[in-house]
């Protein structure tokens, strides 16, 4: 699901009627933004799925028992793939507008097992040249959580991974500054974390793009 306090409000989730046949380009369900722009190659994808079934808690024989909370909202939830490196990207531009200080926005993101190094998902907060003002993300292999703001662009984040899910609020605090609450849905646990965005000054935030990198098997992210 995908929120914004921008008024009038935007909100989507994956069980919209809209999105009854699958997860396709140019669908547009929920209210207050554009369309789905979304980009694949023949290695990567999109569908509708059940989040619950996204982690992997290795038992020895690489089976991938479900795991819960998961993201869905009525056992549904976007959902990306890739492999053989290939990227997927769900972009989504808010039909209000930039947002402006003071607005937020909220989702779920459950990144499930990823395949080692190679392997990375998150999202960009984008301008409406494609400039990414904000990042946040996991590299296959590591321990915690990254973001790219202006202080740089692997920034530690102090979060642990979980293949459970993360409940995000990213709220723009000023025309460059940002303050965003990471808690993850296993435990609670959460993180708050002020700072500076990157890229070009004043330039507005319009766009959000989910993405999914695989250099090796198949690995797949809901949201």
């Amino acid at each position: 699901r995908l929120a914004t306090s921008a008024r009038p409000a935007a909100y989507d989730d994956a069980s919209q009627s809209t999105y009854a046949g699958g997860f396709a380009n140019a669908a547009n369900g929920g209210t207050g933004f554009e369309p789905w722009q979304l980009s694949a190659g023949a290695n990567s994808g999109f569908f509708i799925g059940d989040s619950n079934g996204n982690g992997c808690f290795n038992d020895g024989v690489g089976n991938c028992p479900p795991c819960g909370p998961g993201v869905n909202v009525f056992n549904a939830a976007f959902g990306m793939w890739a492999n053989t490196s290939d990227t997927a990207h769900a972009v989504r531009r808010f039909h209000v507008g930039a947002l402006v200080p003071g607005q937020s926005l909220s989702f779920d993101f459950d990144n499930g097992c990823l395949d080692g190094a190679g392997t990375k998902t998150g999202f960009a907060l984008q301008s409406s040249t494609g400039e990414a003002r904000f990042e946040f993300f996991f590299n296959g292999g590591d321990s915690v959580y990254r973001l790219h703001d202006a202080s740089g662009a692997s920034v530690s984040t102090g979060v642990g991974f979980t293949q459970r899910g993360l409940h995000i609020v990213f709220t723009l605090t000023g025309p460059n500054s940002y303050s965003v609450t990471i808690t993850r849905l296993m435990d609670g646990a959460f993180k708050n974390i002020s700072g500076t965005l990157a890229g070009t000054n004043n330039t507005g935030i319009d766009r959000i793009d989910f993405s999914y990198f695989n250099s090796s098997k198949i690995g797949r992210a809901h949201v």
